[in-house]
């Protein structure tokens, strides 16, 4: 994730099928999904939320993220300024790098 976050303006991947270079404008990229099991800091929060994308997409996760108690609010993580990509956690592997420049809204659950 943090190489989606940076300021410059490419992000370069090695492609396996077919094997090749690309660069990609980071602006654009609108969602990256992948597998993983992240190690997640015992101090993060648990964030529920649904993310509703411009194309009508509904994402729906768990955010899990080690934040300041005085800035542990889901507004908070979606006000961070150093991160154009949020991380959703959509099942215990399955992860979520979303642009925010391609959120609509963001809603909670019904409590």
């Amino acid at each position: 994730m943090d190489i989606l976050n940076r300021s410059e303006p490419f992000v370069v991947f090695q492609v396996d099928t077919p094997n090749e270079i690309r660069f990609y404008n980071r602006q654009s990229i609108i969602r990256i999904e992948y597998n993983d099991k992240d190690a997640i800091a015992e101090s993060a929060q648990t964030l529920y939320c649904t993310i509703h994308m411009m194309d009508g997409t509904l994402v729906e996760g768990t955010i899990k993220e080690a934040l300041p108690p005085e800035h542990a609010r889901l507004y908070d993580y979606l006000n961070k300024q150093d991160n154009r990509f949020l991380k959703i956690y959509v099942n215990d592997d399955e992860i979520c790098l979303i642009n925010k420049s391609y959120i609509n809204q963001v809603t909670l659950p019904d409590n």
